[in-house]
């Protein structure tokens, strides 16, 4: 006998396979092919399923998919990926509005008439093609930890109103911003638009999702296998909406452990003193190893020692983290947020500090407006940061402002 692997779509567990020497088909429950192929709920599904096994043909009678052919390995990995070019098509055109979490609840629960006339006023600019309200990771966490009718009520109304768009993960943010960065370098033609910086809901833990599967020795999927699962899955992956992802994974809060903030802030503290200027540099230092260092391999030296001396890696430190960060405006973000945390040494650390954190690093950076009537945001973005001198996205602290803001640029 083979080994099980399980292939899920959309979350959806659809079959673990157990690959005799003949390749046959029998499932984890001793079903046979024709068995597991009855038991789905989507012919589409059956359809690629029966795929599999490459005896299904085209109109002109060719085999659409040769799954198995020689090979000397046991183990195959298929890298899928996301729609980020059709996301972008929804959205492109649109101003950005950035919701936190709480002005998505009061929108969707509609308690007072006017959070009920600013979700409508927000409809309409949608469906006119005046903006949409990305979502990110964060946001969608505190999404899930929702239960009851909250849950369905707030998940539909991110939906319709994000278009499905998300901010991608930070590890691919900073990439992105990389990017960017090294092609106005060397001069090449810059697509400045924010394509590729927002990917479909189902990605919002990343959109390099990953499958492995186990053969037998000398077995493996043909590449034109791999080519139409990945299509598959790219499709149907990139379907799958806030509204089912909320349904599949909201409703049970987990207990999280507070982030150390309060224990690094001491270690700050008895390292620096209050001397802002090396908490920038240490700060900024372990950001930029974390986050962009491990990038730069991909790229060829001759393309990346040059950016760096432009950056003026071989002078003063201070000067090249300033210019290495005005490259990267979300990173730059996220470091002064770090300078706040490392500054607070006897504040007692919460979950939700970690969330708000999260929250305000892309959008401030790349969103035409952000609304939050949390005083803890307005506190950092406005006071103890200079995040809001260097974006162009305005800070709204009141969604009675953000009525404002949309019936402005309705006029």
């Amino acid at each position: 006998m083979g080994r099980s692997c399980i292939w899920r779509i959309g979350g959806e567990q659809w079959v673990g396979l157990r690959y005799c020497k003949q390749a046959e088909f029998v499932d984890n429950q001793g079903r046979t092919k024709t068995e597991v192929l009855a038991s789905f709920k989507s012919a589409e599904t059956a359809d690629f399923a029966e795929n599999l096994d490459g005896k299904r043909r085209c109109r002109n009678g060719a085999a659409t998919m040769p799954q198995m052919v020689a090979a000397t390995m046991s183990k195959q990995t298929i890298q899928f990926g996301y729609d980020k070019d059709g996301v972008w098509l929804r959205v492109r055109g649109r101003r950005s509005v950035f919701l936190d979490t709480n002005c998505w609840i009061n929108l969707a629960d509609g308690k007072r008439d006017s959070s009920v006339r600013l979700r409508e006023t927000l409809r309409a600019a949608v469906a006119g093609g005046i903006v949409f309200c990305p979502l990110s990771w964060g946001i969608l966490e505190e999404l899930f930890d929702q239960s009851g009718p909250s849950l369905p009520r707030t998940a539909s109304l991110m939906e319709e109103l994000s278009l499905n768009a998300v901010f991608v993960i930070r590890e691919e943010l900073y990439a992105w911003e990389l990017s960017r960065s090294i092609r106005r370098f060397i001069g090449k033609a810059n697509n400045e638009s924010l394509n590729g910086l927002f990917t479909p809901p189902a990605a919002f833990v990343g959109s390099g999702p990953a499958v492995s599967i186990d053969f037998p020795d000398g077995i493996s999927l043909s590449p034109q296998a791999q080519a139409h699962a990945q299509a598959y899955m790219k499709k149907h992956l990139s379907e799958i909406g806030v509204a089912k992802l909320a349904q599949d994974m909201g409703g049970n809060k987990k207990d999280r452990t507070p982030p150390a903030y309060s224990s690094a802030a001491k270690k700050a503290r008895e390292e620096f003193g209050g001397d802002k200027l090396k908490l920038f540099v240490m700060e900024a230092g372990d950001c930029f190893r974390t986050y962009v260092t491990p990038l730069l391999f991909k790229y060829p030296p001759n393309v990346i020692v040059p950016w760096l001396k432009h950056l003026g890696r071989d002078r003063d430190e201070v000067a090249f983290f300033q210019n290495a960060l005005a490259e990267f405006p979300a990173l730059y973000n996220y470091t002064e947020i770090m300078m706040v945390a490392d500054s607070q040494p006897d504040r007692k650390d919460k979950h939700n500090h970690f969330m708000d954190n999260e929250i305000m690093v892309a959008p401030l950076a790349y969103c035409n407006v952000f609304v939050s009537e949390d005083k803890g945001m307005k506190d950092i973005a406005a006071k103890r940061t200079k995040i809001l001198g260097r974006t162009k996205c305005q800070y709204l602290d009141r969604l009675d402002a953000l009525e404002c803001w949309l019936t402005e640029r309705a006029a």
